[in-house]
């Protein structure tokens, strides 16, 4: 689990708590955690070529 991934899972759970629909508060994480697996798994394809 990320910190990302931490985020996403608090959010969602405050958003519920106070009766708000979380979709709209995670959308930005999951687009950045996206971002942020695209770039890892280049780095990590990089890493393993050398």
């Amino acid at each position: 689990m990320t910190a990302i991934d931490a985020s996403i899972i608090v959010t969602e759970a405050y958003a519920r708590f106070y009766g708000h629909t979380p979709e709209s508060a995670v959308h930005a994480s999951k687009r950045r955690r996206q971002a942020i697996d695209v770039y890892m798994q280049r780095w990590l394809t990089g890493q393993s070529t050398n």
